[in-house]
């Protein structure tokens, strides 16, 4: 029997791509276009986990795709605004528990709540004494 020699590559300047070839081509884009279309017409609420499964990829590769692929980012920009609005038409029209609908604005695209103590101190000259707007006349 024959034993098998591996030659070692010495470093040199050639990039060697590792890992499976990747499944992204154009017509990706059409088919998640097609996806948000889709959602439109039929009033469903877009999902990144819903569209990884109907290109067959899981949500992480989404988002690689998303940031090294210029009309893919497109797209998935285009999902996350129709969903914002839709989150927030639905929420507001009682189509959606107006609960989740926020819920999922904090958690998915980080809304929060201001802190109520902030409005009331921020530019609110009321707060300033007459001594204080003296001394900072004098300054």
């Amino acid at each position: 029997m024959k034993k098998k020699t591996t030659t070692l590559i010495p470093y040199s300047k050639k990039s060697i791509k590792v890992g499976r070839p990747t499944k992204y081509s154009p017509k990706i884009v059409k088919k998640a276009n097609k996806y948000l279309q889709n959602c439109i017409v039929n009033d469903e609420l877009p999902t990144l986990e819903k569209l990884a499964l109907l290109l067959g990829v899981s949500s992480r590769t989404i988002f690689v795709w998303r940031d090294t692929h210029d009309k893919f980012m497109q797209t998935v920009d285009h999902l996350q605004n129709l969903q914002i609005d839709m989150l927030i038409q639905k929420g507001l029209n009682n189509e959606y528990s107006a609960s989740m609908a926020i819920f999922l604005l904090k958690s998915i695209h980080k809304f929060r709540e201001a802190d109520s103590h902030l409005y009331a101190t921020q530019n609110n000259f009321h707060n300033i004494t007459p001594e204080l707007l003296q001394e900072a006349d004098r300054i």
